[in-house]
């Protein structure tokens, strides 16, 4: 017996199938892009912080300690601001915030500290799993590296 089907009944199928399946096929798409680079800008930052220190430590054999303080933190600040990738659109989307901890000399033998913090804010992850589940993702990752570096 030859089973007959009806083409006309079924003209939207395929339509359907794709409106299912479409959101599925974007955020599975999208996620590994969104992830890789949040991973990047994570490396920029521990990059910015080991500039910014050594940058510091370099500037300490002839100046200050707040002037080597300053040179490091400007080294580490340019260094985000050149080579963050950040799809957001706002002002300060690639700014990040760098701070020395437990530097309070610059002799021999010591060591400096400093600290980046940034914030990626992603630009489809939160969005496309709202689509999908009630409970939406956060958009933002706060990050944060620290880097020491002896005075040798």
């Amino acid at each position: 017996m030859k089973y007959f089907i009806n083409h006309k009944l079924q003209k939207g199928a395929a339509l359907v199938e794709f409106a299912i399946v479409l959101p599925l096929f974007v955020f599975c798409m999208f996620v590994p892009i969104e992830f890789g680079l949040a991973l990047y800008d994570k490396g920029v930052i521990t990059n910015a912080a080991r500039n910014g220190v050594r940058s510091a430590i370099i500037a300490s054999n002839t100046k200050t300690l707040a002037s080597a303080q300053l040179a490091g933190v400007n080294k580490a600040t340019s260094y985000c601001l050149q080579n963050l990738i950040s799809l957001s659109s706002g002002l300060n989307s690639k700014a990040c915030t760098v701070s020395f901890i437990n530097s309070t000399s610059i002799v021999q033998d010591t060591a400096m500290t400093i600290q980046v913090t940034y914030t990626y804010t992603g630009l489809f992850i939160g969005k496309l799993s709202a689509l999908i589940s009630s409970n939406a993702i956060s958009n933002t990752i706060n990050m944060s590296s620290v880097v020491t570096m002896y005075n040798e």
